[in-house]
């Protein structure tokens, strides 16, 4: 599950179609705003109580912004929040298995949360550089880490605006040049300031990107530029396109399923979709 801001409640209409069809979820993978959909899922959060709990957010009911001024949000408030809805859940405790990813920016390499304390995860997970502090990772990461872990056939839900701005020849050049401007560290650079965290997060890109993308076995993109990544407003919409999305390709997933698996081994999904 993918980052996207508000275009990550799409996250939530995937889900639904998953549930519907009975799809078995052994594990979710996710990262910025698609960590907080999945946490609060593998928390044992309903589809509805999900969508009623995004449609009472507020942005600005997070600012916290405080010196030097380097993001608009600590991330504080954020975390109280979160706290409210799951208390002091682990990781580890979790109904279904979950992984969230954010980055570490002095090594500038990816960190995994498996252990700990959910909503301080989700937090350093949904991070976004210039608004909190920026732990931020690319989706390919997500497919390999699920493959990782022994996922045999993964789905990846992917709402990013960086997949979107690598689609279009020349926001995908300026994005190019960005990394590469990046990638060539100054010699005085200010540690803590808004350009150098930037600036590691685009090297953080580039490293990832370079190293080659793992393909998921299927790929759901429900949004293109319906929903703005601070729209959190739009519940109902963006849940309807994850939806649509997801009931796109799930004749191909059931074939998959149902071709690669002898009915014993999925039990009641055989009884259901693989007749």
């Amino acid at each position: 599950m993918s980052g996207g801001a508000a275009r990550g409640l799409a996250h939530a209409g995937v889900l639904s179609v998953l549930e519907d069809y009975k799809v078995p979820i052994d594990l979710i993978v996710g990262a910025s705003y698609g960590s907080i959909v999945a946490a609060y899922y593998a928390y044992s959060y309903t589809i509805e109580e999900m969508l009623k709990h995004a449609g009472g957010f507020r942005l600005w009911s997070i600012r916290d912004f405080r010196p030097p001024w380097t993001n608009f949000f600590s991330g504080e408030r954020e975390e109280r929040i979160f706290e409210q809805g799951l208390g002091d859940a682990k990781i580890e405790d979790l109904r279904i298995p979950l992984i969230m990813l954010a980055a570490d920016l002095e090594r500038e390499e990816p960190f995994l949360f498996e252990r700990g304390k959910l909503s301080t995860a989700m937090r350093a997970s949904a991070a976004f550089p210039g608004l909190f502090d920026p732990l931020r990772l690319g989706d390919s990461i997500s497919v390999r880490t699920a493959r990782e872990r022994g996922a045999d056939l993964v789905i990846s839900c992917d709402v990013s605006v960086l997949s979107r701005i690598y689609k279009r020849r020349i926001t995908s050049a300026l994005m190019r040049w960005l990394v590469g401007r990046a990638a060539k560290k100054e010699a005085i650079e200010e540690k803590d300031s808004l350009r150098s965290l930037l600036r590691s997060t685009l090297r953080i890109i580039k490293k990832y990107r370079d190293s080659g993308t793992d393909a998921p076995d299927f790929l759901i993109e429900p949004l293109g530029g319906e929903i703005k990544p601070l729209r959190f407003r739009k519940v109902e919409d963006s849940f309807r396109l994850g939806r649509e999305a997801a009931l796109r390709v799930i004749d191909p997933v059931v074939r998959n399923v149902c071709k690669k698996y002898q009915p014993q081994e999925i039990g009641k999904f055989s009884t259901l979709l693989c007749r």
